[in-house]
């Protein structure tokens, strides 16, 4: 048998005089890469991370390999979202663990002021800006400010009852292995605001953004999407079918929650679009005018009620 170096020999010897296998079932393994795939971590960063090759690394994804060395499936057991990152240089990440970070400050009663001057900036981007990635350096930004400041309590009791109000959760609703995970949800045993539940915000945008992602909403959260598609002028139809779910039941959510919809409502078919008639008078007396006086087109419109008429 022959070693790379020295010092895989002698770990070989050193294991196999303790009695301790080399190598372990892949499948926790497998598992626990699959994870951060779901999770939207980049093949690159997770190979980097882990210590193993691209090839290697989907090998063991897709089920091609049955074992894996002991040191291997140590220390993936110990690997976390917010470690893969660290370890990356440059680039992208997902957002999602960055706008958690800066709700659960709100939630404690730091003030955006306060946030943004102990130095994470942009905060608006991270909470409701487009796209589900940020700069791996605005994303350092927002964890070295989470830590300084998620273990005391913020100076604005404002602050902190409107962001409970919204279901915010504060950091203990989080652990550090999960926040960056998209698919985690908080504790739910966490106290919020009286009378309120938690509700996840990320998750909640990022429904509204990706067909098919409100699976594992909670209800509170479900309503959150009626009332953000609705403010961004979906109708009820649309919004159904984001949800799965018949546009009457979207229909009753708005009317038992006081959500209002922007869409235009369409005019009765049996009521004349006065507007369009008023048009069409218009452009009939001006082709009258234009074609002489024994060319005269006549435009028959009803007669008007006084309180549709247009105010001049």
């Amino acid at each position: 048998m022959s070693y790379r170096t020295k010092a895989d020999e002698v770990a070989y010897q050193r294991d196999r005089a303790r009695g301790r296998a080399r190598y372990m079932p892949a499948e926790p393994v497998r598992r626990k890469l699959q994870h951060f795939l779901d999770a939207d971590v980049p093949v690159r960063a997770l190979s980097r991370s882990s210590g193993l090759s691209a090839p290697a690394l989907r090998a063991i994804v897709d089920g091609d390999r049955d074992v894996v060395q002991r040191r291997t499936a140590e220390h993936v057991s110990r690997m976390t979202l917010a470690g893969v990152y660290e370890q990356q240089q440059s680039g992208h990440v997902p957002k999602v663990g960055a706008a958690r970070r800066v709700q659960a400050l709100l939630a404690m009663g730091w003030t955006r002021d306060h946030i943004t001057e102990a130095g994470a900036t942009s905060l608006p981007r991270v909470l409701s800006g487009p796209g589900n990635l940020i700069t791996l350096e605005k994303w350092r930004e927002i964890k070295d400010v989470y830590d300084q400041l998620s273990m005391a309590p913020g100076p604005s009791p404002e602050t902190k009852g409107h962001a409970r109000s919204r279901g915010y959760a504060p950091p203990l609703a989080w652990d550090d292995s999960t926040i960056d995970n998209p698919h985690a949800r908080p504790h739910i045993d966490v106290p919020v605001a009286a009378g309120a539940e938690t509700i996840d915000m990320v998750a909640v945008d990022r429904a509204i953004a990706r067909t098919g992602a409100a699976t594992n909403l909670t209800p509170a959260e479900r309503i959150e999407v009626v009332r953000g598609m609705a403010a961004g002028g979906a109708s009820d139809p649309q919004i159904g079918q984001h949800l799965d779910v018949v546009d009457r039941t979207i229909l009753r959510t708005r009317h038992r929650h006081d959500i209002p919809t922007l869409r235009r409502a369409q005019p009765d078919r049996d009521e004349p679009d006065w507007d369009c008639l008023d048009a069409r008078t218009i452009t009939a007396a001006a082709g009258n005018r234009s074609a002489g006086p024994d060319k005269t087109t006549t435009t028959s419109v009803p007669d008007r009620p006084a309180d549709s008429a247009i105010g001049r």
